[in-house]
């Protein structure tokens, strides 16, 4: 469908419903209706693994510096408060404004002394980017570690600060830390000042635009429905590769809202249907659309076993229980006795065979992102590079700990 179709269609699904007073297919649904995707927003997660920021690494790093600093934390901060209230504008060196960063706790004066030196620090280089230590991510992923989303939002957008977080891993940290407070339109506000930037000019960077269609699902009304087809389709445009999660969040907002309908023309972006979250919100669609001919074919294909990635123990085709139950809503609703049968003999199938999961689609989606390693090894350098700038010590326990096995069954939702 072209730009703005689904718009467009999305606008006459609405006007439809509110004329007719159709049901559940195609009206809005309350935004506080319970619906077999809807998050109850009790407990806020990382989209992001601290691994895949880089979080982990700044960790280690913090832990060694707290090691070198173990006696005399007070002496050094007391040196840079006098640094920075010095009337000689004295410069702030690499190596102190790095242990600024990793000595610094959760109270205010610490968070006032690192974005002092920040601000110094970005001054007295003239705006150079080249030959320069770069702090912007390293800095992000402090208020990361320390939980500080508002001080964060202030660095983000201090004038004096202009042009120290121009990196996209910056406001991808940024992002994924006013997600993880429940902050969803801060998320959605800094992806259009990102979007403004340009960065690398790039307008839909992948993972921030994963970041900015979370936060509209889970802000879930009308307004952030509306904002997710705004991003989705722009994204289209601009050629931006949707991945898996991209289209489950969409589609799963989508469903809430009561747009059945929009939510399979966003399925049909997926290049692979099989997958989890995709699969699943298929069957979700068309059981809202009372098409439940289109839904058993589905999982009776889940019982043919003969199907190597169709084993349950391989861990990508299951059938969430919340959707097994909305399936079974709408069979019932037919009165049609020989569906109900087939659908009985299906359920007890599943049943059986395991295929059915306690976990909601809401867990799965919002699972943290683990990273990935690449099979290309140049690929791999520069993607480091790119994510990991700033910070030293590459040979972190994060990375022994993905080469050891890492999170399994998240690839399909990159």
């Amino acid at each position: 469908m072209a730009y703005g179709g689904l718009i467009r269609l999305s606008n006459v699904l609405w006007s439809y419903s509110r004329q007719s007073g159709a049901g559940i297919a195609l009206g809005l649904r309350h935004t506080k209706t319970v619906s077999p995707v809807q998050d109850s927003l009790q407990g806020y997660r990382h989209i992001f693994s601290a691994a895949a920021l880089g979080v982990e690494n700044y960790e280690e790093n913090r832990e060694k510096v707290l090691l070198q600093f173990q006696n005399i934390q007070d002496k050094f901060r007391q040196q840079m408060h006098e640094i920075l209230q010095s009337e000689t504008k004295a410069m702030i060196f690499t190596e102190d404004f790095k242990n600024a960063i990793h000595l610094a706790e959760c109270k205010d004066e610490d968070m006032s002394l690192v974005v002092g030196m920040a601000k110094r620090f970005n001054s007295q280089h003239g705006g150079l980017r080249f030959g320069v230590y770069v702090f912007g991510p390293v800095v992000m992923r402090m208020f990361h570690y320390l939980n500080q989303p508002e001080y964060m939002l202030q660095a983000l957008r201090s004038k004096e600060l202009e042009g120290f977080f121009d990196q996209i891993i910056s406001y991808q940290l940024a992002m994924d830390l006013l997600f993880k407070h429940g902050m969803y339109q801060e998320v959605i506000d800094v992806f259009e000042e990102l979007q403004e930037k340009r960065l690398n000019g790039i307008k839909y960077p992948k993972n921030c635009l994963t970041l900015s269609l979370a936060a509209c699902y889970k802000i879930n009304t009308i307004e952030s429905y509306h904002k997710m087809l705004e991003f989705f389709e722009g994204s289209q445009e601009y050629g931006t590769h949707l991945t898996a999660r991209h289209i489950s969040f969409s589609s799963a907002l989508s469903l809430n809202q009561g747009f059945p309908h929009i939510s399979l023309e966003i399925l049909s972006k997926a290049t692979n249907v099989r997958l989890l979250s995709i699969m699943n919100l298929k069957v979700l669609s068309l059981a809202e659309l009372n098409r439940v001919e289109d839904v058993l074919p589905i999982l009776r294909s889940l019982l043919r076993v003969d199907l190597p990635d169709t084993h349950p123990r391989g861990g990508s085709q299951m059938i969430f229980e919340t959707t097994v139950k909305k399936v079974e809503q709408a069979v019932n609703e037919t009165g049609n006795k020989e569906l109900i049968a087939e659908y009985s003999h299906i359920a007890k199938g599943l049943q059986g065979n395991g295929f059915i999961s306690v976990k909601t689609l809401d867990d799965f989606i919002c699972a943290p992102i683990e990273q990935l390693p690449s099979k290309n090894p140049k690929f791999s350098i520069d993607r480091d590079r790119a994510m990991l700038a700033a910070s030293f010590n590459q040979n972190s326990r994060s990375q022994r700990r993905r080469k050891s096995g890492g999170r399994p069954g998240l690839m399909d939702m990159e």
